[in-house]
């Protein structure tokens, strides 16, 4: 009789640790802002990338990045990194480079963008600030192919971060 009520117990565990609710991000509302400019940009051989705006909400930051391909060749989401490093490096020293794990990313259901188009991606991190002397950046690699994207961002940016609406 006794393993007969410890069975419906563990059942109960079970499904609790599976169905357990994981946080709801803003990541959809974000990607649905206007965007109002640029906060920094690059470019590589017809493919570029911006971000548009840096947004705050219950103590998680929102990166609203803008891909925008100029040419007649798919562009194929290989990763996207997000690493907090030195801002001026001299020769010879050690450079430290501290990886941010997103807790969420919107828009890479299907990690490329066509030709000729455009993608927005947001990506939730924890809160964070940086001494005047880091950097955030954001790295978007391509698969088989050099067209690497490199975003850098200040503090002062991140600073400025934006409520969202």
């Amino acid at each position: 009789m006794k393993p007969l009520t410890i069975i419906p117990v563990l059942c109960c565990l079970t499904w609790l640790t599976c169905h357990a609710q994981q946080p709801d991000y803003e990541t959809g509302r974000v990607a649905k802002q206007p965007s109002k400019g640029a906060v920094t940009k690059d470019r590589n051989s017809k493919m570029s990338a911006a971000l548009h705006g840096i947004y705050i909400h219950d103590d998680v930051l929102y990166f609203q990045i803008g891909l925008r391909n100029g040419s007649h060749i798919r562009f194929d989401i290989d990763f996207i990194r997000f690493y907090i490093r030195d801002r001026k490096v001299a020769k010879r020293t050690v450079t430290q480079e501290k990886e941010m794990m997103p807790l969420d990313i919107d828009g890479l259901e299907r990690p490329l963008v066509d030709g000729k188009c455009g993608k927005t991606v947001v990506a939730a991190l924890d809160k964070f600030t940086l001494a005047n002397s880091k950097q955030l950046t954001i790295e978007i690699y391509e698969k088989d192919g050099g067209r690497h994207l490199y975003l850098k961002v200040r503090n002062r940016n991140i600073e400025n971060a934006q409520p969202i609406n």
